[in-house]
């Protein structure tokens, strides 16, 4: 009789092999006086199970829901819980508007396909914040971001999303890039900016800057070209 072989694997700690072997040998002789000795059958039965750790770098719980960075479940609704993203920002952004450029690009981050489109300084549980709003898939995530732009502190998805999620539709540059360019040719620290629409419905990003003699300077930028449509101050 042939060697049969089965094995089972299992998601465990520790691997093991268990080998039973077991082999009958019988032999019979002619009652007739057969000369040719006694003849042999043998039968060997190999058991073999196997166990094998799975190193992974988390848990799969049944349905497939898998946890993801930045607090949120995978199909679910994002929670608070601080997540860190931030990317650099750009080389030659003043120092008063670095950490609000972190802000939006650690925001952008949280979501899939995020598109800040908001900004302003907050407070948040007693600590300094970001209080952006990120456009994701059509849906709107409004998040607080900690005042160095390293960390979201806390997001959540709103039921109704702004009217400002579609004049994303034509922007071709983005907050950042508008931020940037502002920031670049007045310094200053970043106060807020937000996407809106001029009276003949050209989409702009308005930014507002403070200077450091106490002065504000509010520049509205052509979302789509990236040129200047106006300029104001105090």
């Amino acid at each position: 009789m042939g060697m049969m072989t089965m094995g089972t694997t299992r998601h465990s700690r520790g691997a093991g092999a268990l080998l039973v072997s077991a082999a009958l040998l019988s032999g019979c002789g002619g009652d007739g006086g057969d000369t040719g000795g006694s003849t042999g059958a043998t039968v060997t039965v190999t058991v073999t199970a196997t166990a094998t750790a799975t190193a992974t770098g988390g848990t799969t719980p049944s349905g497939g829901v898998t946890s993801s960075p930045g607090g949120t479940t995978s199909g679910g609704t994002p929670t608070s819980t601080p997540t860190s993203t931030s990317a650099a920002p750009s080389s030659g952004v003043p120092q008063g508007v670095a950490n609000a450029v972190a802000a939006l690009q650690t925001a952008a981050a949280a979501v899939p396909n995020g598109q800040p489109f908001d900004l302003e300084r907050d407070t948040y549980q007693g600590q300094r914040v970001w209080d952006i709003k990120v456009a994701s898939n059509g849906n709107q995530f409004n998040l607080y971001v900690s005042e160095d732009g390293s960390t979201v502190v806390s997001q959540e998805q709103d039921a109704t999303p702004d009217d400002d999620v579609q004049k994303l539709q034509s922007a071709q540059i983005s907050a950042v890039e508008a931020v940037e360019r502002v920031a670049r040719e007045h310094g200053g620290t970043l106060k807020e900016m937000e996407i809106d629409s001029t009276d003949d419905g050209t989409v702009v990003w308005q930014v507002e800057i403070a200077q450091s003699d106490g002065s504000e300077v509010e520049v509205d930028l052509n979302a789509s070209t990236g040129e200047v449509v106006q300029t104001s101050g105090d």
